[in-house]
C-alpha cells in the first residue's frame, strides 16, 4: 500500500483542495512522494453529476462575495474559478452512495457548521504504507482547512 494522504468530505472551493491541485501541478507531489489524494463523497454518481452542473454558479457568487467582502478577500485572495470537463480536479474521487466508507471512517452526518443536510465532514487522514491512519485533521467549520503546503510537510515527514 502506497503511503497516502486521504482528503474525505468536499468543498470544491476550500482552498487547500485548490492549493493541493495546484502544488500538484507544479511539483508532482504524488509521485515525489508516493502518495495519492483521495475525495470521498457521499453521493452516487448522479448526485455528483448534479451537483457539479450547478457549480460554475456557485462559484460565481463566492467569487462575487469575494470581490465584495475584506474578509472574504482575506479568505480567498485569488479569483476563485471554476474548470469544467475532465481534469478538473487532477485526484480520484470515490462517490459513496450508500455511504458505507464515509459512515466507516466517522464522517457521515446529517448537521454540520450550522447546515442541517446530508454530508461528510471535511477531514484529511495521512494514511501509512501499512494501512495505519498517522495523521487525522477534521475541520471545524467550512473555511478550517489545513494548506497543502502543512500537509505536504506532514507527509514527508512521515515518509522519510
Amino acid at each position: 500500500m502506497r503511503t497516502g494522504a486521504i482528503r474525505t468530505g468536499a468543498s470544491c472551493a476550500s482552498t487547500s483542495t485548490a492549493e493541493l491541485a495546484e502544488l500538484e501541478k507544479t511539483t508532482s507531489f504524488r509521485s515525489a512522494l508516493n502518495v495519492e489524494v483521495v475525495f470521498v463523497l457521499p453521493y452516487g454518481g448522479n448526485e455528483v453529476a448534479e451537483w457539479a452542473s450547478i457549480i460554475p454558479q456557485q462559484v460565481a457568487t463566492v467569487d462575487r462575495w469575494r470581490q465584495q467582502v475584506k474578509a472574504w478577500r482575506d479568505l480567498l485572495p485569488r479569483p476563485v474559478v471554476f474548470t469544467s470537463g475532465p481534469g478538473a480536479t487532477p485526484f480520484p474521487i470515490l462517490c459513496d452512495a450508500d455511504r458505507a466508507v464515509s459512515k466507516r471512517l466517522g464522517l457521515f452526518t446529517l448537521e454540520w457548521d450550522h447546515a442541517k443536510v446530508e454530508q461528510n465532514v471535511p477531514t484529511v487522514f495521512i494514511v501509512d504504507r501499512t494501512g495505519v491512519i498517522r495523521f487525522k485533521y477534521t475541520s471545524q467549520n467550512t473555511f478550517d482547512r489545513p494548506s497543502a503546503s502543512y500537509l505536504v510537510q506532514v507527509i514527508q515527514r512521515l515518509v522519510d
